[in-house]
C-alpha cells in the first residue's frame, strides 16, 4: 500500500516582499478607481475608500521596513470593512464599483490572514 506524502510546502511559510507590494499595489488601484465611473461618487463613499487605499498603502510601507503583526490584523479589518461597506454605504453613480471594492477587500484581507498565518508559523 502507497502512501500519500504532501510536499513541504516551505516557500508559503515564510512571509515574501512581493506579499506587501501587492497591498500597496491594490491601495493603488482603490485610489485609481473613482475614475473608473462617469459622475458624482457620494462624499461618504469615496472618503471611505481613500480612507481605506491611504492606510492599507501605509501598512505595507510599514511592513516592508519592520515586520510586524499588528500590521497584519488591521489589514485584515480594513479588508474586511471594505468588503462589507459596499452594503453598508450608498454608492449612488458609483453602483459599478461594488464588485471592485468586493474584491480588493477580500483580497486585502486573504493577504492579511496569509500573512499573519505566515508570522505566526515562523515564530513557532
Amino acid at each position: 500500500m502507497t502512501r500519500l506524502t504532501l510536499p513541504d510546502y516551505k516557500a508559503l511559510k515564510t512571509h515574501r516582499g512581493w506579499e506587501d507590494w501587492l497591498s500597496i499595489g491594490l491601495g493603488f488601484v482603490l485610489i485609481l478607481s473613482p475614475m473608473l465611473v462617469e459622475g458624482q461618487i457620494p462624499d461618504p463613499t469615496l472618503v471611505n475608500m481613500l480612507i481605506i487605499a491611504i492606510l492599507v498603502m501605509s501598512l505595507g510601507m510599514i511592513e516592508i521596513m519592520m515586520a510586524g503583526r499588528w500590521e497584519e490584523i488591521i489589514q485584515f479589518a480594513l479588508g474586511l470593512w471594505l468588503a462589507v461597506s459596499i452594503f453598508v454605504l450608498d454608492y449612488g453613480v458609483a453602483v459599478t464599483l461594488r464588485p471592485l471594492y468586493f474584491v480588493i477587500g477580500a483580497l486585502v484581507a486573504l493577504m492579511a490572514a496569509f500573512e499573519l498565518w505566515q508570522d505566526t508559523r515562523q515564530k513557532t
